[in-house]
């Protein structure tokens, strides 16, 4: 199971691609065109997608309650959000370094919690605490930003290492310590997280890979300043094995999918992308699905699915002949919303061994309210 995703600085057709080829996870992405999210939104519906709005100076005080509502404003009002092409956001990006001022993590626990209530009342999902790879304790989180772990679902994490992503990891092993201090951080993080607050978040990892500016002294470049892609690969490997171990991981977001300047010497664009596509279930290996909409539905209905699309990634559309295709070897299903009889009945003449799974609502939020309930409990055909 993959669970390696992208971190889009800037887009293009080899970005597009590679997303298409790979149907990652998750993406962040830092560059907000609609054209592009636009063809991007219905070939991976399964893939969670993270905008993050630059800031130069990301100033959270005075007044951080109104800075958070401020600055979810301003990324409500972009162009992109009126097409809901983006499930959630970041909030400031490696902007709390942990520092002896203790007062000043309240400051930031308020901002983040005025950021999330503001975000979710225009309708998106905000991603929390982004901080600098390697920093801050479980404990610390615990203690310092309660209002943002009861506001959010999503938790962000940065982490890196070098010359490989378990290079740390394992001098801690190898000492007696445990290890997890730069990649797999996250689970010293979440262990008294999850003991606090149950299964309450989702961790997803906003950026990860390989940068020499984890030595001191090291200048912040990627792995093509000094590896080959052979050993490039066995981290992201390691990596995504270690991540498949977590289901509250919901995937990571490997820097960089379409560089720009100076971040050039962390572009995965190429022969890395191809293996990261075999980590996914191969063709016919699989027993194949299709979530068939009334044709001609809002994208009202497509938002209530949600949760069960980023849940299932499965494939959706309004063609029944579409619907009807058979991708797995172990058989085929078509979820069918509102689907008339004479619908069903075209569906059994193109594909009479696929199996009907019928779901009729009288709304968009009873819809809404089905396909929540079946995420929730892994219920992928009620």
């Amino acid at each position: 199971m993959n669970k390696l995703g992208f971190h889009v600085n800037t887009t293009s057709e080899a970005v597009y691609n590679a997303i298409v080829k790979v149907r990652p996870p998750v993406i962040k992405t830092l560059d907000h065109g609609v054209g592009f999210w636009s063809r991007v939104k219905p070939a991976v519906p399964g893939t969670f997608i993270i905008g993050r709005l630059f800031d130069e100076y990301q100033q959270y005080q005075p007044d951080p309650e109104a800075r958070g509502r401020a600055f979810a404003e301003k990324i409500l009002a972009l162009e992109v959000n009126r097409y809901k092409l983006i499930d959630a956001w970041e909030s400031f990006n490696e902007a709390r370094a942990p520092t002896p001022n203790t007062a000043d993590y309240e400051t930031y626990d308020i901002f983040q919690a005025a950021f999330a209530q503001r975000l979710k009342e225009g309708g998106l999902e905000p991603v929390a605490m982004n901080f600098g790879t390697g920093q801050y304790s479980g404990e610390d989180w615990v203690k310092y930003f309660p209002r943002t772990l009861q506001s959010y679902k999503y938790l962000g994490f940065h982490e890196y290492d070098w010359p490989d992503m378990w290079r740390l990891h394992r001098e801690g092993l190898a000492a007696g310590n445990g290890g997890m201090w730069l990649a797999l951080r996250y689970r010293r993080i979440m262990g008294p997280v999850r003991a606090a607050y149950g299964d309450k978040h989702v961790v997803v990892m906003t950026e990860c890979g390989l940068t020499q500016a984890v030595l001191q002294g090291r200048p912040d470049i990627g792995w093509m300043s000094g590896l080959t892609e052979d050993q490039y690969w066995e981290s992201l490997k390691w990596y995504n094995e270690e991540l498949e171990k977590d289901d509250y991981v919901l995937g990571a977001s490997i820097f960089v999918v379409g560089a720009v300047a100076p971040f050039h010497t962390f572009e995965t664009l190429g022969g890395t992308i191809d293996r990261i596509a075999t980590l996914n279930p191969q063709p016919g290996g699989y027993r194949s699905a299709f979530v068939l909409f009334p044709q001609g539905c809002s994208w009202d209905w497509y938002e209530a699915s949600k949760e069960y699309f980023l849940r299932f990634r499965c494939t959706r559309g309004e063609s029944a002949d579409d619907a009807a295709k058979v991708h797995g070897a172990l058989g085929h299903t078509i979820t069918c919303i509102n689907a008339a009889p004479s619908t069903i009945a075209y569906l059994k003449q193109l594909n009479p061994e696929a199996t009907i799974d019928a779901i009729d609502v009288d709304s968009v939020e009873e819809l809404r309210q089905v396909m929540t309930w079946r995420a929730a409990n892994g219920k992928r055909f009620g």
